[in-house]
């Protein structure tokens, strides 16, 4: 497999915009319940996981295939996952500011769930093969975010099958109605 070059700035763009909006609600909770905002080595972490992230994304989109071409349809219902999961987000941070309560952001739950997953996996490595590994360090917050975005990457993937089956029947359709000239 190899990379679209015309794909690669394209996907750059669209994952640096969309990761940075989804990834915004999770950094401000870290910002102020976590008080990462004293943490200057927490919050560069932070940043190098999302950077990472959108790295991965940029590459995977721009390989040769269906994803690269922005009208095929597993990228349109990509791009639909993308917006929809944004609009949850943006939409329950808003939510939670109106109603002063962030327990109704879906990033604090997939936060405490990566959290729990990488406190767990540290808790192995540290009891096993790395017995000096700290909890506060960069890989621990790198770990955290990454696997957050997994996460949520999950749930992008489901949205975007739903999505997928809804742009197919509409094309299936579109083209019945070309057929009998409707």
């Amino acid at each position: 497999m190899s990379i679209d070059p015309e794909a690669l700035p394209r996907q750059f763009r669209y994952w640096l915009l969309h990761v940075s909006l989804n990834a915004l609600p999770s950094f401000v909770i870290a910002l102020s319940v976590l008080d990462f905002r004293h943490r200057p080595g927490a919050v560069v972490a932070m940043l190098a996981g999302i950077g990472f992230v959108i790295g991965c994304l940029t590459l995977l989109t721009s390989l040769e295939g269906p994803l690269a071409h922005p009208e095929s349809l597993p990228a349109r219902a990509l791009k639909a996952g993308v917006r929809i999961r944004s609009a949850i987000s943006l939409g329950g941070a808003l939510l939670a500011i109106v109603t002063k309560s962030g327990f109704l952001l879906i990033d604090l739950w997939l936060g405490l769930i990566a959290c729990s997953i990488t406190e767990g996996v540290g808790r192995m490595l540290k009891s096993g093969m790395f017995p000096g590994l700290r909890r506060e360090g960069f890989l621990p917050v790198f770990s955290t975010v990454v696997v957050e975005a997994v996460l949520i990457a999950f749930i992008v993937v489901m949205i975007s099958f739903f999505a997928l089956l809804v742009i197919q029947r509409r094309e299936s359709r579109k083209l019945y109605r070309q057929g009998f000239g409707r």
